[in-house]
């Protein structure tokens, strides 16, 4: 009889500690639970008007009209010779060489851009842009280098022939400069700008979708596909 009601006292202690355990431990499961739901991202279900995406995005590509989207450092080398005459004779020549470094930029006239040259079919964000050009090249002459290699009494010539020398091997050196920013693929980063910055803008504007970017150089012909850029998601990838 006694063992019965031991029995009976131990369960209703049983119950009496389940009791206050889950008093003592809701209250901060549910302070977990609220902080989680806090921390969480909030999903919008507000609609983007496409319509309006495409205006304000091309108005915003519009007013970067000019715009500057990479540049390319280099250096090259050119020489020349002149020839030294005496009586109207040739006797000699001047060897005159120069390093010559320069800042080659590549840019865009997006001054004529319109909503013609943006489509949206199936989520997909097509704009079409022109391609970029070589924009510059600007001549660091504080930075150039040379010298000039006269023969021991012979006259130099007249100081002007030697400065049109020198104008020509400056416009050589642009034309090199040129080149070699184009071979080291200063248009192909400046594509890569131009397609960031559309992304940018897009992502700005409220789009989520696919954005496609295409240049006009690009086509290989009026009948085939154009090559281009594309970058889903978020704007910062593809870079």
């Amino acid at each position: 009889m006694l063992l019965d009601v031991i029995r009976k006292l131990a369960s209703i202690l049983k119950v009496i500690l389940l009791v206050l355990v889950v008093l003592l431990v809701a209250p901060r499961i549910a302070a977990a639970a609220l902080q989680m739901s806090c921390a969480l991202p909030t999903l919008t279900t507000e609609r983007v008007d496409h319509t309006e995406v495409i205006s304000r995005l091309t108005e915003q590509i519009r007013t970067l009209e000019e715009y500057h989207c990479a540049e390319y450092r280099g250096t090259t080398f050119v020489d020349e010779t002149v020839p030294v005459e005496f009586l109207g004779a040739p006797v000699n020549v001047i060897h005159l060489y120069r390093a010559v470094p320069g800042i080659i930029t590549a840019g865009i006239d997006l001054g004529s851009f319109s909503e013609e040259n943006v489509r949206l079919d199936q989520n997909i964000l097509s704009v079409d842009l022109p391609g970029p050009e070589i924009t510059g090249c600007q001549i660091l002459y504080d930075e150039v280098v040379g010298g000039i290699s006269t023969p021991r009494g012979l006259p130099l010539g007249s100081a002007s022939d030697l400065a049109e020398v020198e104008d020509a091997m400056l416009e050589r050196a642009r034309m090199e400069l040129t080149s070699q920013a184009v071979e080291c693929g200063l248009l192909d980063r400046a594509r890569e700008e131009l397609h960031h910055q559309v992304r940018l803008l897009t992502y700005a504007l409220g789009y989520r979708g696919q954005v496609q970017v295409s240049f006009a150089e690009w086509r290989r012909d009026a009948d085939s596909d154009r090559e281009s850029a594309q970058v889903p998601g978020h704007p910062g990838a593809g870079r």
